[in-house]
C-alpha cells in the first residue's frame, strides 16, 4: 500500500515558481483540489499522480512511498508521540470528569457525558491506532479544543452553565 507524499509536490511546485492555479490548469485539476492535495486532505489518483509528476519532471516513485516502510528511528518518534498523547489525553479526560463530578452530571444522554465517551474512546483507541505524526497532530488539535472548551465551562458561573 502507498501513499502520496504532498509536501513534494508542493515544494517542486513552488521551486518550478508554479502557483496553485497555473499548476492545477498543468494536471487539469481545480485550485481548490491542488490545495486539498497539499494539505493532505485528498489523495490522488493514480493518473493524476502521474500528470503531476511529469508536470514536475519527476518520476512516480518521488511522489508516492510505501506506507508501512518507516525507519526504526521514526517508528519510534511516533511510539514516543503516542505515548506523550495518551498522557495529554488523561490530562484533559481527567479536566472534563472534575467538571462532570462538580456539577453532578450524570445523565448518559447528556453531551458533556457523550464527550466524556468520546475523548475515552480517543485516549484508549484511537490513539494507538495512529500511524503518522500527522493523525497524532490532529488528535492533538481536536484535544486542544476540548480542553479550551472545558476551561471556558469551569469559568462560567454555575447559573449561566445550566
Amino acid at each position: 500500500m502507498a501513499y502520496f507524499i504532498s509536501q513534494k509536490m508542493k515544494f517542486e511546485r513552488e521551486k518550478m515558481g508554479l502557483t496553485i492555479r497555473e499548476f492545477g490548469s498543468k494536471i487539469e485539476k481545480s485550485h481548490v483540489a491542488v490545495l486539498n492535495y497539499e494539505s493532505g486532505k485528498y489523495e490522488p489518483d493514480l493518473e493524476t499522480i502521474e500528470k503531476i509528476a511529469l508536470v514536475l519532471n519527476l518520476s512516480f516513485k518521488d511522489l508516492v512511498m510505501e506506507k508501512n516502510k518507516m525507519t526504526t528511528n521514526e517508528q519510534y518518534q511516533l511510539t514516543l508521540n503516542q505515548e506523550v498523547m495518551k498522557e495529554y489525553a488523561a490530562t484533559v479526560l481527567a479536566e472534563l470528569s472534575k467538571y462532570l463530578i462538580k456539577h453532578d452530571i450524570e445523565a448518559d444522554n447528556d453531551p458533556l457525558q457523550v464527550l466524556f465517551m468520546e475523548l475515552s474512546a480517543v485516549k484508549n483507541k484511537q490513539i494507538f491506532n495512529t500511524k503518522t505524526n500527522q493523525e497524532l497532530d490532529k488528535i492533538q488539535g481536536y484535544l486542544d479544543g476540548i480542553k479550551r472548551f472545558v476551561s471556558t465551562l469551569s469559568d462560567l458561573p454555575i447559573n449561566e452553565v445550566a
